[in-house]
């Protein structure tokens, strides 16, 4: 298995020939496959990509990773649900003290996974949801009162959502005034609120143009962090599922303070509709070119293999060869760090930036 196969097997637009393609998997080797999975949080998405692909995950060579897939899909699959209980207690209470609302984020793609069948090969963890600034402490007081627990310091909150709650049953709950530290809490109300969509239940969900400018603007919200599977299925799928989009707003948008760097997020997108089988819109390479994820995931498949994804030089490999890709600079140093130290680090990012660009100077493949 390469890293090359890793992304037609990954990619949601069918393969041009879907039987080589399992084959692959049940005649190459899956060694690191399991270990970077883990870290890109991507078991259940690959685990339905093998399914709807024709993997037999049952076979000799694949039980032991099929077995491992399993056993994640139905761990991510349980949580979700008991997610989905907690979003329609939470949606409950709201009605009841009159709190408008829309659902955001993991929560509000679960929704949709009906119409947009991958949007919810993720797991979700949390209810977040909007509510506008004049309501949200009586949402919050609500919430209080029927027994979910503030989990944060005394009066801790963020610019955009209040303290988090957690429900009885363990699910962190956040109440949210706005989509964004750089977004206005009326001005995001009244983007959610008149494109909202009624998704039955009482639930009110972002309408598809929204809920992809989220997952963006939230995914590239994590710098080098934000070049993870888990971050750009939640735009993939949406963009596959074959949703209208408004791509003249989500175009204005990436060049709009609501996102750090255009130009990054730009290659991020275009990244994330890479997996979705779907050539970028007009305009958006001009902002930007694309991030090269055929090498991103050759790159940390290797470093899986050799057992080096999570060491402490494994990581710095993977760090600063998602750092030089992204454009951004190394990694950054603690400013308590004494010189000796500060200067061994700075020391370790150029060398594996130098172990990098010799790799990739010698790798073949699409962007080899």
């Amino acid at each position: 298995m390469t890293g090359e196969q890793l992304f037609q097997t990954l990619r949601l637009s069918p393969p041009d020939d879907p039987s080589r393609l399992a084959k692959t998997w049940e005649n190459g080797t899956t060694d690191g496959i399991r270990t970077f999975v883990a870290f890109e949080d991507g078991a259940l998405w690959l685990y339905r990509r093998c399914r709807d692909l024709g993997v037999d995950l049952a076979s000799p060579r694949l039980k032991t990773l099929g077995e491992w897939l399993t056993s994640e899909a139905r761990r991510a699959t349980a949580g979700n649900l008991l997610v989905d209980d907690t979003a329609h207690q939470v949606v409950a209470i709201l009605h009841d003290v009159g709190a408008p609302h829309v659902l955001l984020k993991g929560i509000a793609r679960r929704r949709w996974r009906e119409r947009m069948p991958y949007v919810a090969a993720r797991s979700t963890a949390d209810v977040d949801i909007l509510v506008p600034c004049d309501n949200a402490w009586t949402a919050w007081h609500a919430l209080r009162d029927h027994g979910y627990r503030h989990t944060g310091p005394p009066g801790a909150r963020t610019v955009h959502h209040l303290p988090p709650l957690k429900a009885q049953a363990g699910v962190p709950v956040e109440i949210h005034t706005s989509t964004s530290r750089m977004v206005w809490p009326d001005d995001a109300w009244a983007r959610m609120d008149t494109t909202a969509v009624e998704a039955g239940d009482g639930f009110r969900i972002p309408a598809p143009t929204e809920l992809l400018w989220h997952a963006v603007a939230h995914g590239c919200d994590h710098r080098a962090a934000s070049f993870r599977l888990r971050f750009w299925i939640s735009v993939s799928a949406i963009v596959a599922s074959g949703a209208p989009l408004d791509w003249d707003c989500i175009l204005a948008r990436l060049q709009s303070p609501e996102v750090t760097s255009p130009r990054r997020a730009a290659g991020w997108l275009q990244a994330a509709l890479m997996l979705a089988g779907a050539e970028p819109p007009s305009g958006l390479t001009a902002i930007g070119p694309p991030y090269p994820l055929r090498r991103h995931l050759a790159w940390r498949l290797r470093l899986a293999r050799r057992g080096a994804l999570e060491t402490r030089w494994g990581i710095r490999l993977r760090e600063e060869a998602t750092r030089m890709e992204a454009g951004l600079p190394p990694i950054p140093i603690a400013r308590d760090a004494t010189l000796p130290l500060a200067a061994r680090r700075r020391m370790a990012s150029h060398l594996a930036r130098w172990r990098y660009r010799l790799w990739r100077g010698t790798a073949r493949g699409p962007e080899g």
